[in-house]
């Protein structure tokens, strides 16, 4: 990237920072700008990573490491515009959508499970026909509205007590009923809705902004 490049992409940064900082709290302490070595790209963040980072705003002694739980922010991003239709298609929240996906695949579309579950939300087959769902579970588009309509379906049958929906998306909803409306004593299901909760907050927390390079010459901001 140029000079004149980086430089139109730092003003543009800052400016879509103005404006997502009038709407943070002040407990968010900094933002930073550098470039990540590794990918070559521009980062707009509130942690500085990289000792060349170039504080913008905030006092430069806040400085904490950062969990970095999603591992490809630019496969997150990818699937944004996804995540926010079918939420919203279903009324869910987003973050909660982002956070099953990780959990179940790590945002890899192609995955399959040893089961046979498949795709993003790791969906079986024959739950997505038993729903009404038809097409390849690889496309993230059917996955997705496959995975959130069955989602919104447990919270519905569990009158949206989100731990026992996410415990009857990962064990089946007899299980969660069996077992007296209450979180199955499985340890694979009780790790996984913990897992789940603490993700969706982790994406619930605003205190970060990207710039992610999408294609030649464009960027996204993001805050995932």
């Amino acid at each position: 990237m140029t000079r004149q490049n980086f430089s139109r992409i730092s003003i543009v940064a800052l400016v879509a920072c103005g404006i997502v900082l009038a709407a943070w709290s002040a407990a968010h302490a900094g933002v930073y700008l550098y470039r990540d070595d590794a990918s070559n790209r521009v980062v707009l963040s509130d942690v500085p990573t990289s000792p060349g980072a170039a504080r913008l705003i905030g006092d430069p002694k806040e400085e904490e490491s950062i969990q970095q739980f999603v591992p490809d922010r630019e496969r997150v991003a990818l699937y944004a515009g996804l995540i926010r239709q079918y939420a919203r298609t279903y009324n869910l929240p987003e973050p909660l959508v982002k956070a099953i996906i990780q959990a179940e695949s790590a945002f890899n579309p192609t995955a399959v499970s040893s089961k046979g579950a498949v795709g993003l939300m790791q969906v079986m087959p024959s739950t997505a026909k038993s729903i009404g769902i038809a097409g390849d579970l690889r496309d993230p588009n059917v996955n997705m509205d496959a995975g959130c309509r069955y989602l919104a379906m447990m919270l519905s049958r569990f009158k949206g007590q989100m731990p026992l929906a996410l415990a009857a998306y990962n064990a089946g909803p007899e299980n969660v009923e069996q077992a007296g409306n209450k979180i199955p004593d499985f340890p694979e299901t009780k790790s996984y809705v913990a897992t789940v909760m603490e993700t969706m907050s982790r994406f619930s927390n605003k205190g970060s902004v990207y710039v992610v390079e999408i294609s030649q010459g464009r960027f996204l901001l993001t805050n995932y």
